[in-house]
Formats: C-alpha cells, structure tokens, sequence
C-alpha cells in the first residue's frame, strides 16, 4: 500500500481542516507471504516530516513487533521503544535511547526486559580532533565501564583496535614481514585477555591481490611457534581454490602442530565437483578441520540455479529450495533434517532442527519424511525484528544491540531476567570476545582464534567456543547436524573450504571472478558485500539523511535496508512526479546497478566532501575499483557560478543533494575505471566575479565531474540544469 492510495480515499477536505501530504510516497502498508503460506501485515506511521515514528508488524505465529522511535529537531534517533508479543508471559520490551554532541552520538542507553525487572546498560562514544571514534565506554556494573579504543594513521586507516582486554595491531606498508603499499594488511596481530602474548600472520599476496599465504608466528615480532596455524592457497584463473592446506594441532594429548587439512578441490565449470583430503580427520572434540577419511573423494551436486543440492563430505544428501532460492529443507543422510521459513523479501523467520533415532541412512540426493516415532528431539529458533531477538524452542532466548546482546534467562514461567554481554571484535566485525558484565572489567567467557578464510584454529578451543554461535563477521554459524557454516541472508558460507553454497545473485557483473569465491580471496581486508551496490553506513539518522540528499536527485523512490545499509530502487517517487531529473534518476540507476559497490558515510565536521577509491590505479586503467564516499553535511561551500540572467559571476552555496551528486559521479567514473589519473591537471579559462578573465589548472578528474571540460554522461553542471541552479564556471 502507497499512502497516496490510503489519503485518496478519505473524505474531502473542509474548510479549516489540515491536508496530511507527509505519507504521500511512502510505504504505509505492506503484506508479504511466509513459507507454507502465512500472511505477515505490516503498517508504518510518518509524522509531518516523513520520519517513521511507528511501525507494527504481524510476525509468523502471530507475534506482534511494535516499534516506536521519536526524533530530536534535526532528525536524529532520540529513542526507540520495541514492545513485542512473545507468546507467554507480557510483551518483551527493549527501551533505547540517544544523546548527541555535534551531530555525534555519545551516549546510548538500553533498557530491557519482559515481565521483571528492567535491566540497562550505558555506553558511551568519544571522537578524535577529525570525527572519528576513538573511544567507546561500555558500563559492565554500576559506575564501571569497559573501554574500546581505536587509532589510526595518517591514510585514516585503522591501525589498532583495544576492547574489553583484546588488541589487535594492523600493519600495511610497515609490517614485520614485508610491506604492502596498495592499503592490503601486510602483517596482523592480536592478544587477548587470557593470552599471554601476540599471536598473528605475516601476510603474503598475488599479483591480484588474493591471499596465496597466512604465516603464523606469536610474540611481539611474530617469530615464535611459527607456522603453527599457517593457511595456504593456490587459485585457478577464476579465483577458484585449487589447494587449501591448514596447519594445526595434530595431537591433542602430546601437543603436536602440523598439517590438518590437504584439500584438493577439482571444479566443473566454477562449480566445486569434489573434494579430496590427504590428511586423516583429526581425533579430538572441537577439530574444525575437513570432516572426511583421508585418500576418499567427496562429490557435491548443484541444481539448475547454480545452487548445492548435495555435499557428501557434510553428509548432506538433499536440499531443497524455494523460488527465490532460499533453502527451505536439508536432508542429511543419518535422518536428521533442517527446516527453514522464509518470507517473501528474503528475511529468515524460522529454522525447525529435527533429530532423528540412531539407524536411519538416506541416500544421496534422496529425501525421507521423518514419522513422529522416528523423531528423537525437535528444536525451533524463531528470528523476530529482523533477527535482534530470538527465541529457542518458544521461549526469548537472546536480544542483539549494537554493542553485544541480552542472554535472556528463565525466572519462572511467564517472566525472563537478562545478562548484559559485550562483543570485542576485530577490525572486521569477527567476534573474538564475549565479555559478561559480571565485575568492573568484565568476564571473559568465550574467546575466539581464526584462520584468514573464517574457519576457527584446529587447537581443541571450538569445543568450549560454543557460548554463543554469532562469530566470523559477527554471522551466525550453523553447525546443527554437522552443516557448519555461517549464514550471511542470501547465501551460506562454508569456512573449511571457503566457497558459498549458492551463486552471487550479480554473477553476471562480476564476470572476472568465480561466483563462488568469498570476498575477491582478500578475507584480512574486505568483508562480503552481501551484493550491494550502494551501501550507507553510520547510524540510521545518519543512514537517512543521506538517503535523503540523494533522494532530492531521483524521480525513483529509493529504498534503504535498515539491517544492511543496502540501498536499492522500488518503484516511481510519487512526490516527485512533476520533476523531470532524468540526469539524477539515470546516475542512480547506473551506480545501484553496478557490478562495483560504493559506499557512502557522513563524516566529521572537519572532513572534506571526498570520494576515495579503494584501489587508485584500478580507478583508471579500465578495470574498475570499489569505493567510498565520505560527506560533511554541516560543511558550507561557497562556489563561482554564472548568474543565468546577467552571465555574470556569482558566488553562491552548493545545496547537499547536488554534493552527494557531484561524488556519485566520480565514483561511477571509477567502477568503470576511466577516471583520470591522480594528480593529472587540466588547464582552463573561465571569468571571475571581477569580470576578468584568468587561467588556471585543477585536478582534471574534478573538472570533468563539474562539466568545465570535457563531454562526459554525467556532470554536476547537467544535474544543477534539471534542478534550476546556475552553471558552475570555477572549481
């Protein structure tokens, strides 16, 4: 439902009455199916400046999200109010609230709880000289708080990383073992809590900037019980895994490291046909490393989609998926099954396990329908608010924040208590820490260690890491029934053989690279981007605002994914239908739709308004390169412009929208690589507010963008024509 559907069908307007136009154009209803067929409403309230203040959801099973927030003048986040009904016992209720300082959040508070008593924890965030955050204080008991720090150089690159008793030290173009100069990790470290010194990897690339090899080493310099946990890889022209070997513990009882996983992996196409191991399975409990008999080959078995429908070495015999390729059934082949609900958008509402009696074997790519005797145990995880709060076998299990989460625990049978536990992660969002907000400093009560590609070390500690199962890039890991991978929404990432089990949903832009692979085989630098192509991060008032600014472009109606930051395109802006931006709208559409991601992120009130391209000559040597935007909406910029009237030069302020623009264009020009080359100049004439004329030189990549020289597709100068502003004649 459209609002203008819902406004149009009210009465007319009398005299003296106020006309609500802030609905018009935005989603105010929506009704989406569930597998098996259940019906999921849900109904969204604006207030007068289009902000949602109100949002209630019908859940599977009938459980009622109801998500309130108010906004402060400006239009950030105050406070958000989550009440949602459980099942038993009263609503759950998770209470949020925001301070400011600058247009920075320095505070949040969060309150939770259902039926008892509420618990609440505080944290609070510090900045450095240029914006960035530089500390966070997370309150573990009443007037105690663990500190997270960061730092930076002078690239703006992160360079450290200190939280709750972990550190972890990154090293580019000054690492201990060689140097990467083009922004690649070259050496990492860390420590945590309970350890006694560094562990880390020297840090080894090809000429494509893939990861050929991990080198282990522990102490300050990484010199000692070297190769312990070394990860290796060769590659075929595709970016496919050809070989991937894996050093570990070897003998739990007598401590002996060596080689734990030899895997040799043969392709039909980019599809992984089988893989064959030379090392024997290892004998301990917790062992991460390949789970098959050492000499013995194991197939796998794709689908028309492209996606696996059968993987012998996990002793999966048989998945089904449904028409938007999310898996709805896996069979394994002792007889247990794993059974998923989805809805329509994608959103994973449900995951039933069921265990069956010993003496049970299903054949590869055969399925059996378990009958109730045969049923040992079942167990449900119901995913609500988009997966923040979840609960195990009908009861509230966890609640997921922005800092760590609630472990909900039983008081009796209709009310739970809550524990506050803090996530310390790593450069990359993977979880090494969960501390319990017990004591002044926390306890530490999981601690984890991973290979470069996400599989946890072959040393024995997966056995007692099960604490909680989000870990690798902060995802969920599935190891129910032996299926051990971590789930990322539209696909499933296996870590012991680093291949997704379905096709990237843009394989055809991405025609360089095996579908299949992870994160271009640079896991220490880039995380998946999930197949987004512009991304926004920060806060949701932060998240907003910009989708605001390139709204204002656009006679699409934009679409952001709270959960992700993806933004994507969902049908005609109704607001602005009289507008003709066809210039904007084909920008938009162009950069959403590219095979290259650009992200956009506000910045501090001492940044410029920059585009960064991740890899410069990539940018203009045909190939193409990833990127971010960096805004400064608080910045005032004065330009030259030539007044349409007189001609003459004018100095006037370049509004926020037509900003955004001006760096959207330099980021298209670099995902198609045909940027000009940093540091070129151009020279140009142009007349000044004294009605001289004077010659100078600039960047040419900025004259170009602005529309001075040059015929390029897209120029700021095209988009201030389709929004009525003078023609810029000075950069």
């Amino acid at each position: 439902f459209i609002g203008n559907n819902l406004t149009s069908a009210m009465p007319a307007l009398t005299i003296g009455q106020e006309q609500r136009q802030h609905a018009i154009g935005y989603l105010t209803g929506q009704v989406v199916y569930a597998t098996g067929g259940e019906a999921l409403g849900t109904v969204t309230v604006y207030d007068r400046k289009g902000q949602a203040v109100r949002t209630v959801r019908k859940g599977l099973g009938g459980h009622i999200e109801d998500v309130s927030t108010e906004y402060t003048f400006t239009g950030a986040v105050d406070s958000t109010e989550v009440r949602v009904g459980v099942g038993y016992g009263g609503d759950f209720t998770a209470k949020t609230g925001y301070t400011y300082r600058y247009g920075k959040k320095t505070k949040m508070s969060l309150s939770v709880s259902h039926g008892g008593t509420a618990q609440s924890r505080d944290t609070e965030y510090s900045y450095d000289a240029i914006g960035r955050l530089s500390t966070k204080g997370r309150q573990t008991i009443r007037n105690s708080k663990s500190y997270c720090s960061y730092t930076y150089d002078v690239h703006g690159w992160l360079k450290s990383v200190s939280s709750g008793g972990f550190r972890e030290d990154l090293y580019y173009a000054d690492g201990l073992d060689s140097a990467c100069h083009n922004g690649n990790i070259s050496t990492v470290r860390w420590k945590a809590r309970n350890d006694s010194e560094y562990k880390g990897y020297n840090l080894r690339y090809d000429g494509c900037n893939r990861l050929y090899l991990a080198l282990f080493g522990t102490g300050d310099n990484l010199t000692g019980n070297r190769n312990y946990f070394n990860e290796q890889a060769e590659y075929d022209c595709n970016g496919n895994i050809k070989r991937l070997r894996r050093c570990g513990l070897q003998d739990a009882m007598h401590g002996g490291f060596g080689l734990v996983d030899d895997l040799r992996m043969t392709y039909e196409g980019n599809q992984l046909a089988s893989v064959f191991d030379n090392v024997w399975r290892l004998p301990y409990a917790g062992a991460t490393d390949f789970d098959g008999v050492a000499g013995q080959e194991y197939p796998l078995t794709y689908n028309d989609a492209g996606s696996l429908t059968s993987d012998a070495s996990r002793r999966i015999a048989r998945i089904d998926y449904d028409c938007l390729n999310n898996p709805v059934r896996i069979q394994f082949t002792d007889g247990n099954v794993t059974k998923y609900v989805y809805s329509a958008t994608g959103e994973k509402l449900r995951v039933v396990y069921q265990t069956a009696v010993p003496n049970i074997t299903v054949a590869i790519g055969s399925a059996r329908e378990l009958m109730p005797s045969e049923i040992l145990f079942t167990d449900s995880t119901d995913y609500l608010l988009g997966g923040a709060l979840t609960l195990r076998n009908g009861r509230i299990d966890k609640y997921q924040f922005d800092e760590g989460y609630c472990q909900a625990t039983q008081y009796n049978a209709t009310q739970d208590n809550f524990t506050f536990l803090y996530y310390d992660k790593d450069h990359l969002g993977n979880v090494r820490q969960v501390t319990k907000a017990s004591n002044s400093t926390g306890t530490v009560v999981q601690t984890m260690n991973y290979y470069p590609f996400g599989a946890q070390f072959c040393d024995g500690s997966a056995a007692t890491s099960d604490f909680q199962q989000y870990k690798y890039n902060g995802k969920e890991l599935d190891k129910m029934h032996g299926l051990n991978t971590y789930d990322y929404g539209a696909r499933q990432y296996n870590p012991v053989t680093a291949r997704w089990d379905r096709i990237d949903p843009l394989a055809e832009k991405y025609y360089s690279v095996s579908p299949y692979v992870y994160c271009l085989n640079n896991p220490i630098r880039l995380i998946d981007p999930d197949g987004r192509k512009i991304f926004l991060v920060g806060t949701h008032d932060e998240q907003m605002r910009t989708l605001g600014y390139m709204q204002k472009l656009t006679n699409d109606n934009l679409l952001l994914n709270r959960k992700t930051g993806e933004v994507t395109i969902g049908g005609r802006r109704w607001d602005n239908r009289d507008k003709k931006l066809d210039v904007g709208t084909s920008l938009l559409r162009d950069v959403i739709g590219h095979k290259r991601t650009t992200g956009i992120q506000i910045g501090s009130e001492s940044d410029r308004n920059r585009y960064h391209s991740y890899f410069p000559k990539d940018a203009s040597n045909g190939k193409g390169t990833d990127g971010y935007i960096n805004l400064n909406p608080s910045s005032s910029l004065d330009l030259k412009v030539q007044d349409s009237n007189t001609e003459k030069t004018v100095v006037e302020t370049i509004p926020m929208e037509i900003v955004v623009g001006h760096e959207l264009i330099h980021a298209y020009s670099a995902m198609n690589g045909n940027a000009p080359k940093d540091g070129e100049e151009s020279s140009y004439i142009y007349r000044d507010v004294d009605g001289k004329l004077y010659e100078t030189q600039e960047e040419t990549s900025e004259l170009e963008t602005v529309g001075i020289i040059g015929n390029e597709k897209y120029t700021e100068n095209k988009l201030r024509k389709e929004h009525g502003l003078n023609k810029r004649v000075v950069y």
